[in-house]
């Protein structure tokens, strides 16, 4: 049965690369799914067509610098290169600010705007089909 996605939802998400470390030594980073209208909005910065309508490039940084705007909503344990605590910070218009998108390494980028991308595809109820 298909569940209804609900973008006011939040969730936790540990990177792959942290999983295994002690819980106090992990960063989470607290996603949301996008809306309907986010999500075409992310899709509509995907592609960069010519006059002729051919496809000329796949934005894949844009895209998903897209999707963290709108879908990253705060983090715990994320430090900076002396340790120290790096706050999240939004913007004026409540999305998370630019320092705080430039402080992820851009591996990190792309690995959360796909968590975020896959849970606004798939609900709960269909993870397990």
């Amino acid at each position: 049965m298909v569940r209804a996605v609900d973008p006011r939802s939040t969730w936790d998400y540990v990177l792959l690369a942290e999983r295994e470390l002690p819980p106090e030594e992990r960063t989470t980073f607290r996603l949301r799914p996008l809306t309907a209208r986010e999500q075409a909005q992310v899709e509509d910065t995907a592609l960069t067509t010519g006059p002729d309508g051919r496809v000329y490039s796949l934005n894949t940084g844009t895209h998903a610098l897209t999707i963290l705007r709108l879908g990253l909503v705060g983090w715990e344990g994320f430090a900076d290169e002396d340790g120290r605590p790096v706050p999240f910070a939004k913007n004026g218009s409540g999305t998370v600010s630019e320092a705080c998108l430039d402080a992820i390494p851009s591996r990190v980028r792309h690995e959360l705007a796909n968590a975020i991308t896959e849970q606004t595809k798939v609900s709960e109820g269909d993870r397990g089909n």
